[in-house]
């Protein structure tokens, strides 16, 4: 059976990557506070700002690694650019090595915050321009996956939405969903849009990606741009919740515009072309995450 090195095991994409493929692989995860309670993966308590996990997988020797750990809250990384590049950069190129070492596929994730939202829509040929220092250390992390793992794929997506499927941290999609079922209002951005992608939709395309052959740059993301405004109101008409929950508000009354661009808009006609798995109509993402409604407490 395949080995599987997965980091950032407890997180929404890693965790449901562990649970779908447990089944079909000897699954390995890092995890940094949380340990989750499933007993189909080995658990490795690991802080990446220490970088030493070398001996972890020298002694495992996996066929592929998921590196999915690290920073990525902008206002905090803004504050904190030291420990954002040793996390997001140093740790990755240590991997990195380690992969290329060992004989081991690495699939990165990194992020559309490596644009600046200046353009119509992105490919995996268009500049980058990041504007946040979040943005800055997944390009320069995606530069060094590059240069010392030949045998890599740099995967790009943007909103993420679905259940983490250790019941870990609560992401914006599961906040929503609480939220409508508790009647407690929920500031939304009606200004900002992304191309979402369902977690269980993208850990199948990253499964499918490491099995083949292809490597380099990748973006995998939804077939159209929604708001976020949009995507919560979908949300509450397919579960048939409140949605007049919904506060609309603008994205500079939380977050600095000047650092997260309002629209970027993921092309991904090279996943579709490349890939067998079929990449989800936004609602058919949501139906398949989150009903039976009861699946989110």
């Amino acid at each position: 059976m395949k080995k599987i090195f997965i980091t950032g095991a407890s997180g929404l994409v890693g965790s449901n990557l562990a649970k779908l493929s447990s089944d079909f692989y000897e699954v390995y995860g890092f995890y940094n506070q949380n340990k989750p309670n499933f007993p189909k993966v080995t658990w490795i308590k690991c802080n990446l700002e220490n970088l030493d996990f070398e001996k972890h997988f020298l002694e495992i020797k996996p066929n592929f690694c998921f590196h999915f750990a690290g920073l990525s809250k902008v206002n905090f990384c803004e504050e904190n650019p030291k420990l954002t590049e040793i996390v997001n950069v140093l740790a990755t190129e240590k991997i990195a090595k380690i992969c290329e070492k060992i004989g081991c596929k690495l699939i990165f994730a990194s992020t559309d915050l490596v644009f600046d939202g200046t353009k119509k829509s992105y490919t995996e040929k268009t500049e980058t321009n990041p504007l946040s220092i979040y943005g800055k250390s997944k390009l320069e992390a995606e530069r060094k996956v590059s240069e010392n793992c030949k045998n890599s794929v740099v995967a790009r997506f943007s909103l993420v939405f679905g259940k983490n499927s250790f019941s870990f941290g609560e992401n914006f999609s599961e906040f929503l969903v609480k939220s409508f079922k508790n009647s407690e209002k929920v500031k939304v951005f009606f200004d900002q849009t992304r191309a979402t992608i369902s977690a269980k939709n993208l850990v199948e395309c990253l499964l499918e990606l490491a099995e083949n052959e292809f490597k380099g740059l990748m973006i995998l993301a939804g077939n159209k741009n929604i708001s976020r405004v949009e995507f919560a109101e979908r949300i509450a008409e397919i579960l048939k919740l409140n949605k007049k929950m919904i506060v609309p508000t603008k994205t500079e009354e939380i977050l600095d515009v000047k650092i997260v661009p309002l629209r970027i808009k993921l092309d991904n006609s090279l996943a579709k072309k490349i890939l067998n798995t079929k990449i989800l109509e936004f609602e058919e993402g949501i139906v398949r995450e989150f009903l039976p409604l009861n699946c989110v407490e």
